[in-house]
């Protein structure tokens, strides 16, 4: 068993930003400080087919526009399923 499930604040966060709107995603993540979005993309073959997906899934997938306050962060490893982005605070 991890911890995670003991930081109900910042898990329920979590959830919101990757279950929501680019709006909700940015006013998660700016509420939380954070300075980093990383998403795994193994974690979107859970996704129903047919149903429209929240912005972090279409971001992940490259299916959706990086947000000017999102900038990708290109060096990591070949392979990798994770997609990471540094939140611009201006």
């Amino acid at each position: 068993a991890a911890p995670y499930h003991r930081n109900l604040v910042g898990l329920r966060a979590a959830i919101e930003a990757a279950e929501g709107s680019q709006e909700t995603l940015r006013r998660v993540t700016q509420a939380r400080a954070a300075d980093y979005l990383m998403l795994c993309t193994a974690a979107l073959d859970r996704a129903e087919a047919g149903k429209p997906q929240p912005f972090a899934t279409d971001l992940a997938r490259g299916t959706e526009p990086v947000p000017d306050w999102l900038t990708p962060v290109t060096d990591m490893p070949a392979g990798s399923a994770l997609k990471v982005w540094r939140i611009r605070h201006d």
